[in-house]
C-alpha cells in the first residue's frame, strides 16, 4: 500500500513478507527444504507455482519475487519504506517447538529483501531466531540491518542502512 500522509509524505507499507518455502529455494542460496507441515518438500511450492503459472527462474534475481510492484514502488519514490517481515531469516535446520508453520530464509539470501529498499522492518511474532533455547519470538537485529519493531518488543534502531 503506498498512500499520502497528513504531512506531505508518501508512505510505503508492505504486509506479509514471505519469503520462506518456495521463494526461498529458487533464490541463489535456498536453504533446507524439509517442511513439518502437510506439503513436506518446499521445492513442491515451486512446482504447484510453475503448474499453475509456468517457469519459475532458478536461480531468480533477489529482486524476482517482488516483480512489477518494485518497478511501481520506485516509480511513486515513497518517502519511507516499511515492511512485514513474516519469515524467519536463518541456516539452522531446527524447527521451532509446537509451531507446524515454517517460514525460513537463507540469511544469504537478505538482498531479496533490501531489493525493495525498506526504511524499517516490523518483525512479526511468527519470525524467530533459531539457537535461542527454546526458539522465543525475538528479532534478530544481526539479519535485520533496518530500525524495525517486534510485535512483542519495543522499537530498536540498530542503525540506519547506508
Amino acid at each position: 500500500m503506498i498512500a499520502q500522509s497528513g504531512l506531505g509524505q508518501t508512505i510505503f507499507l508492505c504486509g506479509d513478507v514471505m519469503t520462506g518455502r518456495g521463494v526461498d529455494q529458487i533464490l541463489p542460496h535456498p536453504g533446507d527444504p524439509t517442511l513439518r507441515e502437510p506439503m513436506a518438500d518446499a521445492r513442491s511450492y515451486v512446482t504447484c507455482a510453475e503448474e499453475a503459472s509456468g517457469p519459475i527462474p532458478r536461480p531468480a534475481d533477489f529482486a524476482w519475487p517482488w516483480g512489477e510492484a518494485l518497478t511501481l514502488v520506485e516509480d511513486f519514490a515513497p518517502d519511507v519504506r516499511s515492511i512485514n517481515l513474516e519469515t524467519t531469516i536463518t541456516a539452522d535446520g531446527e524447527f521451532a517447538r509446537g509451531k507446524l508453520a515454517h517460514h525460513r530464509m537463507h540469511p544469504d539470501n537478505m538482498a531479496c529483501l533490501t531489493a525493495i529498499r525498506p526504511d524499517a522492518c516490523a518483525l512479526a511474532k511468527a519470525t524467530q531466531v533459531p539457537g535461542c533455547g527454546d526458539l522465543r519470538p525475538v528479532p534478530s537485529v544481526a539479519f535485520c540491518p533496518y530500525p524495525h519493531v517486534h510485535s512483542t518488543r519495543r522499537w530498536q534502531r540498530p542503525g540506519r542502512p547506508r
